[in-house]
């Protein structure tokens, strides 16, 4: 609890009769196991500059639920999750929603897995950067500071 959030969270949960287990930092197979297991995946957050936790959801085929802020569009244009208003009613309902469609969770798990087959491997990202590097070196191309391309 780094941020000391833990308690007031903890009350609130029971103040509502909710459900939740803080299971605090994990990692390694106890993780995986989790996201395998896990109905939906949320990260409710402002900003991320390339959120791993919201690949590694993706690649166990857990449908996420995310902000503008996790700059994933493909989340909601490939059919693996929402990208919500950074509400907590918009959370809410994303999380009512697909808690009781499973058939549309079924989908958006599978849309997630090639989402990330496609995108996201190895041999993917490499082919990108080459493709990249092709472009950088072509004759007569030119970047200016901002990074467009002028002729």
């Amino acid at each position: 609890d780094e941020f000391g959030l833990r308690e007031g969270l903890e009350r609130r949960v029971r103040e509502a009769g909710a459900r939740v287990r803080f299971l605090g930092s994990v990692g390694g197979e106890l993780k995986s196991a989790l996201l395998h297991r896990a109905d939906l995946f949320v990260l409710p957050t402002v900003s991320e500059g390339f959120s791993i936790a919201v690949l590694e959801a993706l690649a166990h085929g857990c449908p996420v639920l995310t902000t503008d802020g996790a700059h994933f569009p493909e989340i909601e244009q490939d059919g693996a999750g929402l990208v919500l208003a950074r509400t907590a009613d918009a959370f809410a309902e994303g999380i009512r929603v697909l808690a009781h469609d499973a058939g549309r969770r079924r989908a958006m798990g599978e849309a997630a897995r090639r989402l990330v087959a496609e995108r996201y491997t190895w041999e993917r990202i490499v082919d990108r950067f080459e493709d990249l590097y092709k472009e950088l070196a072509k004759p007569g191309t030119v970047w200016n500071e901002s990074g467009a391309k002028s002729v």
